[in-house]
Formats: structure tokens, sequence, C-alpha cells
């Protein structure tokens, strides 16, 4: 056992970490009480610090143990300090690294993946999203729920991570949050409620693919706004049965009063979704079940842009909608299962609650590495982060012949980051024009040919046919465009990522990199080609 006392004088611990170090256990502890037990691969010669926001126990002694043998020297280059900024020496390309997305969000440090608890409070959209700030991987460890907030849902701050695990056998997963704005669960009107699974970690001390069973589905309250939460007395408030890994609550509220949530569950037939209904946020009964649903459930309802009765919309992990009707605690499907984005890159996308739909349902995904390997340290290479969101769209129901149907489309909060005028872009040729975007940008064109179009980046490529309208991606998923002749396509374009919009209906968004890639666009005939090209700001200060 080795061990390290150090007085917080400045609120922050500086942990260094090493990319393939050796990882341990390691117990963190003030007055006597253990807060935190963390896997960590600290080195003596670090690649990169990263930062431990500790306000709450300024001025107190942190106890730093590592109960296995290790080098004795190990926790000496732990460092106390200010905060983890641009300001503090310890991190001094942050937000400048090379793989560095621009203008889509990505944390400071460590892993990122599903987005989390998403409201807006009035004024700033939150953004919570799994977290693991000590490490570039999953790893099945440490996750946390990050925190951000916006004015515009574009440009994003940092916060100090907002639910934190208290032991390693169980992490903090996916979830939801609401606002309480009655206050009847009692913690006062316009309290923030948190939904999460506090799910079993991989189990290092006896075997790195064992897991603990999860515990089911916590509940939590924020009186500042969201950003600290307090555990609800009584958790579970959704045990989970038989140690089944049930998961990702999405609360909402009931069009008939009270709050429902659903959650990913199984039963005898396979993945579900099963549903809740509660009149105070503490008990709540299972109302109904509907099948083929895995992972971080989503529903809301939307009205139709061109008129007709709201509807609801339920769509999981692989963000494949239905569309349907919930009443009585049960959601009852119309129609076909539907992408909500045709990339190959995109995963447990959620929506804002507690914000004006008039517009729109406002929504973002994980915007996955296309070389993704869950273990793998080099996803984003070299960097000291890894993986990012895609860039926050509106999601509008349209009815059309084919069914009602979801548009996607950025905010319009991303025309603001353009930079001056554009530069033109006009082709007109014979079979095949290439097109340098910026590498952080905005590329808009009006694609006209009589014969089908292919566009492609890198790996990911759709074929566009004018005549029709219908569009093949990847050689896999297909989908009939409302307007057919030319085809007008957005291409937001940065660092790590390439999100195509198509007539300003359906998105495409894959995880590549862009760093000196072309967008390729092929007919067999004449091809005329116009837009213009942006650069886009950066969003970070």
């Amino acid at each position: 056992m080795i061990q390290r006392k150090i007085l917080l004088q400045n609120g922050w611990l500086h942990l260094p970490i090493g990319r393939d170090a050796q990882r341990r256990y390691v117990r963190f502890e003030a007055a006597g009480q253990p807060f935190a037990e963390l896997y960590l691969g600290l080195s003596e010669k670090p690649d990169f610090y990263c930062g431990m926001e500790l306000n709450r126990y300024l001025g107190q002694e942190i106890a730093v143990t590592i109960d296995e043998e290790a080098p004795g020297e190990l926790l000496d280059g732990i460092q106390e300090g200010g905060a983890m900024d641009a300001e503090n020496p310890l991190y001094p390309d942050l937000y400048a690294e090379r793989f560095r997305p621009q203008y889509h969000f990505s944390s400071r440090r460590g892993w990122l993946n599903d987005p989390n608890g998403l409201f807006f409070d009035g004024t700033l959209y939150h953004l919570y999203y799994q977290h693991n700030p000590y490490g570039v991987t999953h790893g099945g460890v440490n996750i946390h729920w990050g925190h951000a907030v916006s004015r515009d849902g574009v440009c994003w701050t940092e916060r100090p991570d907002a639910l934190r695990p208290w032991s390693c056998k169980n992490h903090i997963a996916s979830g939801s949050c609401i606002i309480d704005r009655e206050g009847i669960a009692g913690f006062g009107k316009g309290a923030v409620i948190a939904a999460f699974t506090h799910l079993g970690s991989r189990n290092f001390h006896v075997h790195p693919s064992a897991e603990y069973p999860s515990e089911g589905q916590f509940l939590a309250y924020s009186a500042d706004g969201g950003n600290a939460f307090s555990l609800f007395p009584g958790n579970p408030a959704i045990p989970t049965e038989c140690g089944k890994s049930w998961r990702d609550p999405r609360i909402f509220a009931c069009p008939d009063g009270g709050f429902g949530m659903a959650v990913y569950e199984t039963d005898d037939a396979g993945d579900c979704v099963s549903f809740y209904q509660s009149g105070d946020l503490r008990h709540w009964e299972r109302t109904s079940r509907s099948p083929d649903l895995y992972e971080c459930p989503d529903l809301f309802r939307l009205t139709p842009v061109n008129g007709g009765d709201p509807r609801w919309v339920l769509y999981g992990a692989d963000g494949m909608y239905r569309i349907g009707d919930f009443a009585e605690g049960a959601f009852r499907q119309t129609g076909q299962r539907i992408p909500l984005d045709f990339g190959s890159c995109t995963y447990a996308g959620q929506t804002w609650n507690d914000r004006d739909d008039s517009d729109g349902r406002m929504h973002i995904s994980w915007l996955r590495d296309e070389g993704l390997s869950w273990d793998d340290a080099d996803s984003y290479p070299g960097m000291a982060f890894s993986q990012c969101m895609t860039i926050a769209c509106l999601l509008t129901l349209v009815r059309t012949p084919d069914g009602d149907r979801l548009h996607r489309y950025p905010v319009p909060a991303v025309d603001r980051l353009r930079i001056g005028e554009g530069e033109s872009v006009s082709v007109r040729t014979e079979d095949h024009v290439s097109v340098l975007p910026e590498l952080s940008g905005d590329l808009t064109l009006r694609i006209d040919a009589a014969e089908p179009v292919c566009v492609r980046a890198g790996s990911a490529s759709f074929v566009y046919n004018p005549a029709s309208g219908q569009v093949c991606f990847d050689g896999r998923r297909e989908y009939r465009l409302l307007r057919s002749g030319p085809l007008e396509l957005r291409v937001l374009t940065d660092r790590m990522s390439c999100e195509f919009f198509l007539q300003r209906e359906i998105s495409a968004s894959y995880g590549i990199q862009m760093e000196g890639r072309t967008i390729e666009i092929e007919t067999s005939g004449a091809l005329a080609v116009e837009g213009t090209r942006y650069a886009m700001r950066r969003i970070w200060q």
C-alpha cells in the first residue's frame, strides 16, 4: 500500500495520466471518509494531466491511497492547484489540439459518449453526457455525468461533472432530467430531477470482463439549477429484476398529468421499452411494455408543421424512430420504423426537455469515431480526449404521402459561426467534381444532374436519383425524399466529422478524420455544382 496526503488549497487535484500506463484502483478520502475510488493509469512520465474538481473539500486534507503494490513515488506527480483551463500550465494546448473539433462539443479531457439529462432552464441549455474524466477509453469504469451549458445550443462552456460514482463497483450510466416546476417531489419548485441507472462497473479486482448487476433506476435532485445533485431517499426508484442490466431511464411529462418514465428492459421476447407512471416522482408503477427497442429510449410529442393532430415519437439508441400515440401509459405505433440519421456513426441521441418545441424538438447525438474500438486509446490519435457530439439539430414532424416523417436540420445558431461571406463554388463539367471543404467548415451546394449522383467523403457515400428523389446510403439504407430534381446539399465538416443534410429533410452523419479529404461528386453525364464554402469559427473560449 502507498498513500499521500495533500492539503487542498485551490480546489483541484491534477492527476498525471499515462496513455498505456498500468491502471490501478486509487481511493480518495476526506476527513477519513472515502468519496471516490477510481481505476487510473497514473504515471511518473505522464502523457497528459486530468483535473479533479474538489471545491467542496477546500481547506481539507485529501488522502490518496493505492492498496496494492505500486512504486512508492507514483503518487508524487499528483499536483494541487487551480482550475483545469487554458491558463493552467498543465494544459498548454487545451482546445487547440490537432484533432480537437472546432464547433462540435467534445470534453476538455477524457472519454465521452451518450448525451444525458438534456433540459432547457429558460436561459441555458444543459448537456450532460457519459464521461470518463480520467482516461481516453470508456473501459466500463469511472463513468460520470459530464456537464456543459450553452445559451444557443452551439457554443458550450464546460462545468464540473454533475454526477460522480461513489463506488468503484458501479458507475453513473445514461439517463435524463426534467424540471419539477411545482415541486411535487418535495425538493422545492423548479428543482431539477435526474433519473439515471446505477450500473455495474467492470470488476478488475476479480476479472476484467466481470460485471456487477445493475442496481436499478435512481433519482437525484438539484436545488442549484443542475450543477450538483443529491440522491432521493429510498433509491432505487425502479428496481431491476434478477440483476438484469435494465437501464437508461427517460423521464417525461405525461399528457394526462403526472410524470412518465421509459426504461430499456428485456422480457421473454427480448429487448423492449417499459413505461412507468408517477404522480409524485417518488413512487412508480409499470403501465405497459413495447417491443423491439434497445438502449436509451426517448419519447416526445410534436405537431406536424403542415397541419394535423400532435403525434408521439419513440426511438432508441440506434436512432430508429417510430410514430404513434401515447395514452394511459402505453405507446401505440402506427407506420414503420425509420432511421433518424442515415449515416453510420450516430448513437444514443436525445432531445431537450422543458423547451418550447413550436419550431421543432432540439436533438443531439454521440458522433462516434468510425474506427472506434472501446478499448483503443488512440481512437483520437494522440489526444487527451476522445469522441464528440453531432451538431444540435431541430426535429420537425411532416405529413407526407408516405406517412408522418421526421425532418432533421441544424439549429439556426450554427449559421452564426460562418466567417464572412464565404467563397463561391461553381463548376459545370462532365462526370466528376471534387470540392475541398474547409477543415472546419460549412459547405452549401446545389447539385444538378440528369443521372444518379454519387456523393462521397472518405469511406462515407450516398447515391441520389434526381428523377425519383430516392437516396441509398452506403449501399444499405434507402429513403425517398419529398423533393426530387436538383439536390440541395449542406455539408458540415469538422476535424473528426462530416454531416450531410439533404433537401433540408434528412441527415447522414459520419465520424471520419476530414484533414485533407475532399467531397467527391460523380455522375454519368453532365454535372453542374453551385454553392458557397464557409470557414467556421471555433466555439472554444
